[in-house]
């Protein structure tokens, strides 16, 4: 399930009319087998047409990956259909749809960046004033909330630009927030050091504000890091 057509190079330049689309409509079936095939349901028959259809394209072979990508889509569905249960004759969702469509449009990113921001929320109001190390512990409450936030609107940009999540599927998301609320708590600290020489407690709610900031961002932050790394790795 490695093939990604984001970075191939053409042969031959595409026609303008629809050439995009064809593009990104192959990769949001790619999303989607890649989805159903985490889901333990049997993606190879339109797998094996996705890599079709993506040769034809790399052969600027339009109607042909406009055709493969279509029997691809519908061996997709057929298998989805396959996969539910059966009570009494009547087709009902079984566990592997249920995983499915969860993934697919992020049910579970959604709860779970309702219910990190619904904790942060309640922390900040139940522990206004505990500190840690002579750090308020508000500092880390806001940036945790900021990540929450950020991962509900990643999901809600990505619905909203190709109809299904490609950004928040694996669980690797659930421990963003957390790490947000170290960086907020970090951030503090360089803040209120000798370094800067404002009044932390008159700017408290500037602080807060850059606090939440740096948890929205953490996301960001962790794949830039990460690129570094890569790169500093690969020097070695």
């Amino acid at each position: 399930m490695d093939l990604d057509i984001s970075e191939l190079e053409l042969k031959e330049p595409l026609p303008v009319v629809g050439a995009e689309d064809l593009r990104k409509s192959l990769g949001r079936l790619r999303e989607k087998i890649k989805a159903a095939h985490e889901s333990s349901i049997d993606t190879k028959k339109s797998y094996d047409l996705y890599t079709l259809a993506v040769e034809d394209l790399l052969r600027v072979d339009v109607s042909g990956c406009i055709s493969r990508r279509a029997e691809a889509s519908w061996e997709l569905s057929r298998a989805v259909s396959i996969a539910k249960a059966s009570f009494r004759g009547t087709s009902m969702p079984s566990a592997r749809t249920l995983s499915y469509f969860s993934k697919l449009y992020g049910f579970y990113a959604i709860a779970f960046g309702i219910v990190s921001t619904a904790l942060f929320d309640f922390l900040l109001f139940s522990y206004p004033n505990e500190s840690a190390l002579g750090v308020p512990l508000w500092s880390a409450f806001f940036a945790g909330m900021g990540s929450s936030i950020q991962i509900l609107i990643g999901v809600l940009r990505d619905l909203l630009d190709d109809g299904l999540v490609t950004g928040y599927r694996r669980p690797w998301y659930i421990v963003l927030p957390f790490l947000a609320a170290i960086f907020g708590y970090v951030a503090y600290l360089l803040l209120s050091s000798s370094t800067f020489t404002f009044d932390i407690c008159s700017q408290k709610g500037s602080i807060a504000l850059i606090c939440f900031a740096i948890g929205f961002t953490t996301n960001w932050i962790v794949r830039v890091l990460s690129r570094a790394f890569d790169v500093k790795v690969a020097k070695i």
